[in-house]
């Protein structure tokens, strides 16, 4: 994932212990929620980096994120939900 310069960043050499949640799903008949806990790292080479560019890892916002986090996973979950009327 990229991320910029702060105290979530700082957290990381002191804990690199994490869990990140996405979800989405926000048009349609379902939607879905993935948790991954893991250990978190900067990636701090420019051929890390560079690789992980190939794989056009875009921000959702249009701001500098000029910072990559490697997590290695350990536990993945996830579930998806119907939308709609309740049952």
């Amino acid at each position: 994932m990229r991320t910029a310069a702060g105290t979530k960043l700082a957290e990381l050499t002191l804990n690199s212990s994490v869990a990140v949640e996405t979800d989405g799903g926000r048009d349609g008949d379902s939607a879905w929620s993935v948790v991954v806990k893991g250990t978190a790292r900067m990636v701090d080479r420019f051929t890390e980096t560079y690789q992980h560019d190939a794989k056009h890892l875009e921000t959702w916002l249009p701001s500098d994120k000029p910072i990559y986090v490697e997590i290695t996973p350990h536990e993945v979950t996830g579930r998806r939900f119907l939308r709609g009327a309740a049952v």
